[in-house]
């Protein structure tokens, strides 16, 4: 099929170019365009110079008038002109041409107009037939350091699916590529996609309290007590807000586990599978057991990876105040990155120590507060004023930290920053620990007990799950 387009647009470009085209011109376009015309495949060495001919008189065409050059985009733009035999739902979702690029690459053009070059290397290593990927695990089979770094294809097309063929040079191998595969993993438009360890935006709203409290993440316990459809809506609005909201769970102890498992394992901690928050007026008693305010922070970043995802279940709310309040870090870190970008860059590059001593375990480690990506996207938020340790950095960063750091704190202590929640008896908050920053207003203890458990997971679970979920009720 592609090979069809390629011997139509040189054809064509020849003849708009007729009184300047050469031999080899002609000798390129007619070798293509007799094979197609046999109803042969011609051969990868002639496609490739079908295409760079053509490449090179749409050139001249540009130069000869806007005429020329539409009557060759008609035609030469990728290939794109799909032939009579493609089928309409390959056009709408398949990959519509392919074009060989030279000796190490091809190119994939989908009819939307989005175009994409893979390497032959790359796809002959991300090839997922049974003999290359196991079925099953989908692990990979094949060993990629034997493969040759010069490896070509010996024919390739679209199929009627609108997926890739390839014959492969070396060994005569048959590699099949779906069209979403290959649109998922446009690496050469790496610039403008997520890396891969990127928090995915296109996929979350940053919130500030106006949109948070237009859009509130908010569900019945009876909407996921049986039905897992119910739990992959509440994924999803955690996934997508950072924190998500269960009414009406019984009021029990452990619910909090219960809850946690819908998803996937609990994490252990040096807390143990879960912790008490309840007001216990001790000596000595960590500050989250007592009436005291609790400012913006995010958990356990004294751990090497703190959890993921944090799971609160409420118990009992007889307490005067002590409402729950919620931040969207990554809502903060852009708002820092658009309005001060010095002060960005000194937040995602000096690293912060957080440790801790919890009875026989004593923890430290180092990370910024914002760890970005190489395009400045956030994917990881780390504040705790409690845990952070003494600031060891040079000496010209220490007063732009300070500044750095008191800037967004100033800024998530706005109202209009936050999101505040009077947690209820039988109420279960989610949110990702590694965006979202919780906290607490004060409380006063006498005039009630206020009891809350909790649980962590890790994301890489959570992620997991909510991809099985996906995928079971895709046809639904």
């Amino acid at each position: 099929m592609f090979a069809r387009s390629v011997s139509c647009a040189v054809r064509s470009t020849a003849r708009i170019l007729a009184p300047a085209r050469s031999a080899s011109t002609s000798a390129a376009a007619s070798s293509a365009a007799a094979a197609v015309a046999t109803g042969a495949t011609p051969s990868i060495a002639a496609l490739r110079a079908a295409t760079q001919q053509v490449a090179r008189l749409s050139t001249a065409a540009t130069a000869r008038g806007s005429s020329a050059t539409a009557a060759v985009s008609d035609h030469a733009q990728f290939a794109t002109e799909a032939s009579s035999s493609t089928p309409k739902h390959a056009a709408a979702t398949g990959v519509r041409q392919v074009i060989p690029m030279g000796s190490q690459s091809l190119k994939c053009a989908w009819a939307d107009g989005k175009a994409a070059e893979f390497h032959y290397i790359w796809l002959r290593d991300n090839c997922h037939c049974p003999a290359c990927r196991h079925p099953v695990t989908h692990q990979k089979v094949l060993d990629t350091p034997s493969l040759p770094i010069n490896i070509e294809p010996a024919s390739l097309r679209v199929n009627a699916d609108g997926n890739v063929d390839i014959v492969w040079n070396n060994d005569g191998h048959k590699s099949t590529y779906d069209a979403a595969f290959l649109r998922q993993n446009m690496y050469s438009l790496y610039e403008t996609r997520p890396p891969t360890n990127s928090t995915r935006k296109e996929n979350m709203t940053l919130w500030d309290q106006n949109i948070i409290e237009s859009q509130l993440p908010i569900m019945e316990y009876s909407e996921l007590a049986t039905d897992d459809k119910g739990v992959l809506k509440w994924l999803k609005m955690l996934e997508r807000y950072g924190v998500a909201v269960v009414r009406g769970s019984p009021a029990e102890k452990e619910q909090v586990l219960a809850m946690g498992r819908r998803i996937a394992h609990i994490k252990e901690t040096s807390y143990g599978l879960l912790f008490d928050v309840l007001n216990e007026p001790r000596p000595g008693a960590h500050l989250a057991y007592t009436g005291v305010e609790l400012k913006h922070h995010s958990d356990m970043n004294y751990m090497e990876k703190s959890p993921g995802i944090q799971i609160l279940h409420c118990i009992r709310a007889d307490a005067t105040g002590g409402e729950s309040v919620f931040v969207d870090g990554f809502w903060i870190a852009e708002w820092l990155r658009k309005t001060d970008p010095t002060a960005f860059q000194v937040l995602s590059s000096i690293d912060v120590g957080f440790g801790i001593k919890n009875g026989d375990h004593s923890y430290i480690n180092h990370v910024p507060i914002f760890c970005a990506d190489r395009n400045q996207e956030v994917y990881e938020v780390h504040v705790n004023n409690r845990t952070m340790q003494p600031l060891i950095s040079h000496p010209d960063a220490i007063v732009p930290f300070y500044s750095a750091f008191r800037q967004i704190n100033e800024k998530m202590r706005e109202r209009a920053s936050e999101w505040r929640l009077d947690m209820r008896a039988g109420d279960v908050v989610a949110f990702n620990n590694r965006r979202v920053l919780h906290g607490r207003t004060s409380f006063d203890p006498s005039s009630g007990v206020r009891h809350l458990q909790g649980c962590y997971i890790d994301r890489d679970d959570f992620a997991s799950r909510m991809r099985q979920l996906m995928a079971k009720h895709a046809s639904h």
